[in-house]
């Protein structure tokens, strides 16, 4: 996240499924010296009374909202450490796109970034999509008595 022409990163995040947007904690922003002051139409990140950004109140929650300069500082962050991140949004973006079809959208469009064959790894949800599910199909011994045996669905 980027405030006041510095980025600030948020670690031990958690991911909620088909959530909309994302939440940010406002402890992790004390951590870092990061004060939020709220008021009935919206809040202020402050650090050393400077604001480093704003959020206008919809409902019972906060949007933050991007400055130009945040903006600018997204847009010029395309370091090599950053390739590969930008790859795995791109895969995400496409319904996790195989490597083939990646080369074809790199090689159709501007601004899609490639991947070197030293930076390929599985995404989760690829891995977990194709992955196969083992069925036991053996026939259970069968039961001499009665209740030796119960099967029951919770």
């Amino acid at each position: 996240m980027h405030f006041g022409g510095e980025w600030v990163r948020i670690d031990k995040v958690l991911y909620v499924p088909g959530l909309q947007g994302n939440l940010l904690s406002i402890g992790q922003l004390a951590e870092r010296d990061i004060e939020c002051r709220f008021g009935s139409q919206g809040a202020e990140l402050r650090r050393n009374d400077e604001v480093l950004a704003v959020a206008q109140k919809t409902g019972r929650n906060y949007v933050l909202g991007a400055t130009q300069e945040a903006r600018i500082a997204t847009a010029s962050n395309t370091t090599a450490d950053n390739d590969a991140d930008s790859y795995r949004l791109w895969h995400k973006r496409m319904a996790h796109a195989g490597q083939k079809k990646m080369m074809l959208l790199y090689k159709a469009a501007n601004g899609v970034p490639t991947l070197d064959q030293g930076q390929q790894e599985i995404c989760d949800i690829c891995a977990l999509s194709k992955s196969v599910r083992d069925v036991n199909r053996d026939t259970p011994e069968r039961a001499k008595q009665r209740l030796e045996r119960v099967y029951i669905d919770i």
